[in-house]
């Protein structure tokens, strides 16, 4: 089986043309169905033979948030009838990259096992503007408990490196 970025790549370079006059609004629903489409339990009930294409279809639009447009529709029919549902997130994400590198602008992760602040956000996200010469960087939050664990080993690694600058504070 051909891997999901290969798979992929041509769906997202085809929306990513198609929607070139809403990049923004196409790149909100794309997250939001991806979102949907990573349950593992969704993906188990779509490969059941017993599940039609109209089923499968009508039971992803019912948990969608927000009403998908018309494009959001023929993309999601596209991809069950290609049995591609579970590149949607590859696809999301392949997205994202054409729509940013259009744009200059990049997304950022930070791993937090604390909240931070928007101050605190804002700092870091013009500071990562400044680094990587970005128009702007969309800034993510996310906390998890092993972050910390995550980050110090990170960090470590980073400091045993010899090229790799070391992160004191």
């Amino acid at each position: 089986m051909a891997e999901i970025a290969t798979i992929a790549r041509p769906y997202a370079e085809a929306l990513y043309k198609a929607q070139a006059a809403d990049l923004a609004g196409a790149a909100a629903w794309l997250d939001e169905l991806a979102a949907i489409v990573h349950n593992a339990q969704l993906l188990e009930f779509a490969e059941s033979p017993k599940v039609s294409d109209s089923q499968l279809f009508d039971l992803i639009l019912g948990v969608v948030k927000t009403a998908l447009p018309q494009a959001g529709q023929n993309f999601l029919r596209l991809v069950i009838e290609n049995r591609r549902l579970a590149a949607v997130p590859e696809i999301a994400l392949q997205f994202r990259a054409l729509k940013n590198a259009q744009s200059g602008t990049a997304d950022a992760t930070v791993f937090s096992a604390f909240p931070i602040d928007a101050a605190a956000l804002a700092d870091l996200s013009s500071t990562l503007e400044k680094r990587f010469a970005a128009n702007s960087i969309c800034v993510w939050r996310l906390m998890h408990r092993s972050s910390v664990a995550f980050v110090w080993s990170w960090v470590m690694r980073c400091s045993t490196l010899p090229s790799r600058p070391v992160w004191n504070k």
